[in-house]
């Protein structure tokens, strides 16, 4: 029983490997493995795209950005030169000054 069980099993593996081996060196496997591949590098190509396009948006974005904050800091300027003190000091928009008891005055 046990014999035949194992010759059972080993004519059906030997049918297998056929089976496996026909199918791998034949057109269906090549078709599938091709579509695949043709998948992969679209995938990739509309990657590099969206790359491309972001990178736009976010270059104009951000020269919108420095635009408006130049102009903010100019425009501030101008009413601190006219105002003087009278104008309430904005940090961000300051010259950093030095420490008090910063290191440019230890030489």
């Amino acid at each position: 029983m046990k014999i035949h069980e194992v010759r059972s099993t080993n004519d059906h593996k030997s049918g297998k490997i056929e089976r496996l081996y026909a199918f791998l060196t034949g057109q269906e496997f090549s078709g599938q493995i091709q579509t695949i591949v043709e998948g992969f590098t679209k995938l990739k190509a509309n990657l590099e795209q969206e790359k491309k396009a972001m990178y736009k948006v976010w270059t104009e974005r951000e020269k919108s950005i420095d635009t408006v904050a130049q102009t903010t800091v100019e425009m501030y300027s101008s009413i601190k030169g006219i105002a003087g003190n009278a104008v309430k000091k904005i940090a961000a928009l300051e010259l950093p000054l030095h420490e008090k008891n910063g290191s440019s005055n230890n030489h």
